[in-house]
């Protein structure tokens, strides 16, 4: 059975908001970030990651799905631009889009994952948007 090395120091205050609107898949990308010392919380659109968001804080890091209803994950991707500015984002997409390269720097977007993908590969993509 394979073991985590264990958490930098600091590495357990690393917070991530994952929003994806299939349970499922949502809760794979948080089992795998909690398992390398993200502390994780889970929404399913853009209202309830505003909601979240206005309750507990911004996170550090935001996992995007963004095909979402409600609130699409671009329309989410502006507003915590404008009111978080430092919540850095990682676009997790089955869509096959092309985002302009001045809607990725505008929008703080450090990587955009084209599912499926490795769960290695959203952790990796995590740790590099906080280094």
């Amino acid at each position: 059975m394979a073991t985590n090395p264990p958490p930098e120091v600091g590495a357990s205050t690393r917070s991530v908001m994952v929003v994806d609107d299939e349970p499922e898949i949502a809760g794979y990308l948080a089992q795998a970030l909690s398992d390398h010392h993200w502390r994780v919380t889970i929404a399913v659109d853009g209202l309830d990651a505003l909601e979240k968001i206005r309750q507990t804080g911004a996170p550090d890091l935001l996992v995007l799905d963004l095909g979402l209803p409600r609130m699409g994950g671009m329309e989410l991707a502006h507003r915590i631009r404008s009111q978080h500015p430092r919540t850095r984002i990682i676009v997790s997409t089955g869509y096959s889009i092309r985002l302009e390269p001045h809607e990725i720097q505008e929008l703080n977007i450090r990587r955009v994952l084209s599912k499926p993908y490795g769960l290695e590969v959203l952790v990796e993509a995590a740790d590099e948007a906080l280094a």
